[in-house]
């Protein structure tokens, strides 16, 4: 049968479907576990979705650490309040140990133990679906030619070869689909009868995580406890705090001379000055042109996550939250 003879009955089935003029085949057995398969599937792609945020999330919370580091020392560098300033040294560090010792091995573990197996889970759901959307084609093409055997049989044609014709193509047909059928089946009962063999550890290997991510993380937040609320409260009043002294973000400088873009590098002119941006290790780099901020994001030394300042900005951006600047960087 041709392709368009084959989508104009699947067509004219489902419409017959639809008003009720026509049977649809429903097998409870494939159903069933059709829809295990599905749940499963759902589950699974969340889970690893979800799982991978926690990344991301603790990424940001030793970032914005960072940053509120930065901030009390602007706040302080200039005045003779050494409590605060030694404060904000010690937020500084304990950021970057928070950083290195909790959220790096955090994402080591789960990537290892978790986002792998959950990927290697995962990549088995694509053939079944393909298997469920010929068997959906195949079922189609099944009822159609069932529903007009059934018609012949109730009122024959002129034609005597008609009824014959219909049947031949209608078994052909159900040889086709209990094929597709049985190979779906197959596939969905081995992802069922894996899922707990796969969810199990992972499940596991997740608490893990979580509680090793915490229990270093408290290690490092203890060493702000001479700090907190209750030492301060009895030690410090609100005489001791020394006039405070603001520092600017890095300062801009346009480039008022006209430099000819590279080859591969266009500058727009309000992204033509000077460039700020934090390393690997949280530290500030700069002042580098455009041109140089864009051969690191190319060589992979920044990425998306990366914070710049520059241009128009009032403060410290990611790169993935502003698609301008990303378009004129690649």
């Amino acid at each position: 049968m041709s392709k368009f003879k084959s989508f104009v009955h699947r067509t004219k089935d489902s419409i017959n479907v639809k008003f009720g003029k026509a049977e649809r085949t429903i097998d409870e057995d494939y159903e069933v576990l059709a829809r295990k398969f599905e749940t499963i599937a759902t589950a699974a792609t969340n889970y690893n979705k979800h799982v991978q945020q926690f990344i991301e999330n603790f990424h940001s919370m030793s970032t914005t650490m960072t940053f509120l580091a930065e901030d009390m020392s602007d706040l302080y560098k200039n005045s003779d309040d050494q409590y605060n300033r030694q404060l904000s040294d010690k937020v500084m560090e304990v950021a970057t140990d928070c950083e290195v010792s909790a959220v790096r091995p955090f994402q080591d573990q789960i990537t290892d133990t978790v986002v792998i197996p959950l990927n290697d889970f995962i990549a088995k759901f694509e053939p079944c679906r393909q298997l469920c959307k010929q068997r959906a084609t195949k079922l189609q093409e099944y009822d159609y030619y069932k529903t007009k055997v059934k018609k012949l049989m109730e009122k024959p044609n002129k034609d005597p070869m008609k009824l014959p014709n219909n049947k031949t193509k209608m078994n052909q047909h159900k040889d086709e689909l209990d094929l597709i059928q049985t190979q779906s089946m197959e596939k969905f009962t081995e992802i069922i009868q894996e899922q707990p063999i796969v969810f199990g550890p992972v499940a596991q290997k997740t608490i893990n995580a979580l509680l090793n991510y915490s229990s270093k993380l408290t290690s490092s937040f203890n060493r702000l406890q001479e700090y907190s609320v209750e030492t301060v409260a009895v030690t410090r009043t609100a005489t001791d705090y020394a006039p405070v002294s603001l520092k600017p973000l890095p300062t801009q400088q346009t480039t008022t001379s006209f430099v000819k873009p590279s080859a591969t590098v266009v500058v727009p002119p309000k992204y033509d000055c000077d460039w700020f941006y934090l390393n690997s290790a949280l530290a500030q780099e700069g002042p580098i042109t455009f041109a140089q901020l864009a051969s690191k994001f190319k060589t992979m030394e920044l990425n998306d996550s990366s914070y710049v300042f520059g241009g128009d900005l009032s403060d410290w951006k990611p790169i993935s939250e502003m698609p301008d600047l990303k378009r004129y960087l690649n």
